[in-house]
């Protein structure tokens, strides 16, 4: 049976609420520690891009912590199955080199009010390569106390097979207006598929994410070398709307997304303009990263080192407070967790919710949701959908050959809509 994940987003991310308490590593996006921000693991010059390569391929990671003191830090990467349970695979079998290597780059922030360390890695290095396709798992953790900073999943691909996908409109009626259906096919030319159902599994993303993909999809159909994906009503996605976009590269003047600029001894505060709910909005085509964000600074040179991190005051109107549920401000910056320090409070003298980030100068995409209380009732969208609103999809092929011991990545796309 297909395992669709995304019956509802609020529902789904409810779910994560929690996910990242405690001090031991999860097989996900997770940062465990508050002092770590901005987070990119990405291919090299592609603030945006998803961390999906092919073998042979390399990744950056660059991350700061809060203060000016530098940690010892160390990291180590994990090889996964498909559900993103640890694979059978001893460390010798897919690394070349050795685990728990130190994270030695850092460079400390240059006149910002807010200190910060930032590290970066380059993988594959001297240290440390893999040598199979599939999931992997990056854990950076504390060399003194051991304690885990944060996960970040990364997939490789062998590129065996080939994948073509069509995106349309689904064919259940009442969705048409607002879910997009993925179809694809899978060419297997040359390699000899005893039992498609159980050798081959795929997994659609849409815009990066896994909290809301749909996991081990079996082929529907399968003749000569092709594996065809081809539900009715089940590989559907809502659109969404266009996501609302924050522009914070300059403390110099204000803009359309700025409405007022303080700053004070130790740090920036910003007061962003008035949101409005979208629910019922008609759909308006705007430009946008897909939920992403990048790291720039029109004052700066590095934007490593001397962007500030600054504290930014988000509104939404709401003539009611909403009843038994609570507004959350999400985004990749928040890997979509919706964590106590992305929840707002509503204001009833003004009638609006009020919410505050401490984010890195830069481009950030952010939508808000309401969650339940209790999430056995049905969620408010505070966003709506619309079929245009544009959104990337990725299809991942999971091939695990009669016998074998892990899950391969046999082939990769992404396309746009």
């Amino acid at each position: 049976m297909i395992r669709i994940q995304i019956l509802s987003l609020i529902l789904l991310v409810a779910f994560t609420f929690h996910l990242c308490e405690g001090q031991e590593f999860r097989n996900e996006d997770c940062v465990y520690n508050k002092e770590v921000k901005s987070i990119q693991f990405t291919i090299p010059g592609l603030q945006t891009a998803f961390p999906i390569i092919n073998l042979g391929d390399r990744l950056t990671l660059d991350f700061d912590i809060l203060n000016g003191n530098a940690r010892y830090l160390q990291y180590r990467v994990q090889h996964c199955n498909a559900d993103w349970t640890h694979s059978d695979l001893d460390q010798m079998e897919y690394l070349e080199g050795f685990n728990d290597e130190e994270l030695r780059n850092h460079s400390f922030s240059i006149n910002t009010k807010i200190p910060y360390t930032h590290y970066s890695l380059s993988m594959p290095n001297a240290d440390i390569n893999w040598t199979k396709s599939g999931n992997y798992l990056l854990h950076v953790y504390d060399t003194d106390s051991k304690e885990p900073l944060f996960t970040r999943r990364f997939m490789v691909v062998e590129n065996s097979m080939k994948v073509s996908t069509n995106i349309r409109k689904p064919s259940d009626v009442s969705k048409i207006q607002t879910h997009v259906e993925i179809d694809f096919v899978v060419n297997h030319k040359g390699i000899v598929i005893r039992n498609p159902t159980t050798e081959v599994k795929a997994t659609v993303l849409q815009n990066g994410r896994w909290d809301n993909a749909i996991e081990d999809i079996p082929p529907f159909i399968f003749r000569n070398e092709e594996l065809i994906f081809d539900y009715q009503d089940q590989l559907t996605f809502p659109a969404g709307k266009e996501f609302r976009s924050l522009d914070i590269r300059s403390l110099r003047n204000t803009n359309r997304d700025i409405l007022d600029i303080e700053e004070f001894g130790d740090a920036w505060e910003l007061k962003l303009t008035l949101d409005k709910t979208r629910t019922y909005l008609e759909y308006v085509t705007t430009e946008d990263l897909n939920g992403q964000y990048i790291i720039q600074s029109y004052e700066d040179r590095d934007f490593n080192l001397e962007s500030e991190y600054v504290y930014l005051l988000f509104s939404l109107e709401s003539k009611s407070e909403l009843e038994d549920q609570d507004v959350y401000i999400i985004g990749k910056f928040c890997d979509w967790h919706l964590l106590p320090e992305n929840k707002m409070e509503y204001d009833e003298r003004y009638g609006v919710y009020f919410g505050e980030l401490l984010l890195k100068q830069g481009v950030y995409d952010y939508q808000y949701v309401a969650l339940p209380r209790n999430v056995r009732d049905q969620p408010q969208d505070l966003e709506g959908n619309w079929h245009e609103a544009g959104n990337s999809y990725t299809v991942l092929v999971y091939y695990r050959p009669f016998g074998g011991r892990y899950d391969r990545i046999a082939a990769v796309e992404s396309v746009g809509y």
